[in-house]
């Protein structure tokens, strides 16, 4: 099987230290988790900031600051939100990409989130591509819903986004599609139906993000694991980043999947922020 590519969702928007006390909320708590598990074997750092009080924050300086202190450690890939948290701008959003990091989300369509909603509209999302584009950032593509997949393949067609494309399948969100087996195999089967060339690892919430994660490794996709998805290591008892990291590399040992080293995700998704003839 393929090398297995890890994703390491450290902090999010939604979880408050008063969940999980080990939560990471400043720049160099993030930082330090990002570095422990890239260490356990995830390479790329999903990153969001909060502010001095905990709440999530668009403060492009506080973003620099995780970014520079992964940098100065670890060859670790950097993916900075565009998703931001619910309330935030398009250009508080957007603002990110300025500091050229590695990766960035985007997401591919508008949503319903638990009893709030998601927005992003085709002219962001067009907003967006372009620009990573432009600046050499490749962009994982978030699929919460089917509809996403044809959003997606638009835009592969017209060029908006390059070949191989990084999805990451987002399941189990209330208002989004479930995380469940048949569900994922049909969304992969229908952009291979499509002949797109693409890469995928999956994401979910809480209870499913461990049987999702499986089910992605024995698959042969990559997974997206962390506190921002999940608080819990088993039922009760809290998990840390790294915990959750040492808990996928050891499920891949025992399948005989290789963790990927960094220059296979760098050479495999095309990041040009990182090849040596294209950089930016």
């Amino acid at each position: 099987m393929e090398p297995l590519i890890i994703t390491v969702a450290l902090t999010g928007a939604e979880v408050k230290v008063s969940d999980n006390p080990y939560l990471p909320v400043t720049p160099e708590q993030i930082a330090k988790d990002a570095i422990e598990c890239y260490y356990a074997g995830a390479r790329i750092a999903h990153i969001h900031v909060r502010d001095n009080e905990g709440n999530p924050s668009a403060d492009i300086n506080l973003f620099k600051k995780v970014k520079d202190l992964i940098n100065k450690e670890v060859p670790m890939l950097v993916q900075f939100t565009t998703g931001g948290a619910i309330g935030m701008t398009e250009d508080e959003r957007a603002k990110v990409l300025e500091l050229l990091p590695d990766m960035a989300t985007l997401n591919m369509g508008s949503i319903n989130f638990g009893n709030e909603v998601f927005i992003n509209s085709l002219n962001f999302i067009e907003k967006l591509a372009l620009k990573m584009k432009e600046l050499n950032i490749k962009p994982e593509i978030e699929i919460y819903d089917f509809g996403m997949l044809e959003t997606l393949v638009y835009y592969v067609k017209r060029g908006y986004i390059e070949e191989p494309v990084w999805v990451d399948f987002v399941l189990g969100i209330k208002g989004g599609a479930p995380a469940e087996a048949n569900i994922l195999i049909n969304m992969i089967d229908y952009l291979k139906l499509k002949g797109i060339k693409f890469y995928w690892s999956v994401a979910s919430v809480g209870k499913n993000q461990l049987p999702m994660n499986i089910l992605a490794i024995v698959l042969g996709g990559n997974v997206r694991t962390g506190l921002e998805d999940n608080i819990y290591y088993h039922k009760g008892i809290f998990a840390t980043n790294l915990s959750l990291t040492q808990r996928i590399v050891r499920i891949a040992n025992e399948v005989n999947r290789p963790i990927a080293d960094i220059d296979y995700v760098i050479n495999t998704l095309n990041i040009k922020s990182r090849l040596k003839n294209n950089l930016p």
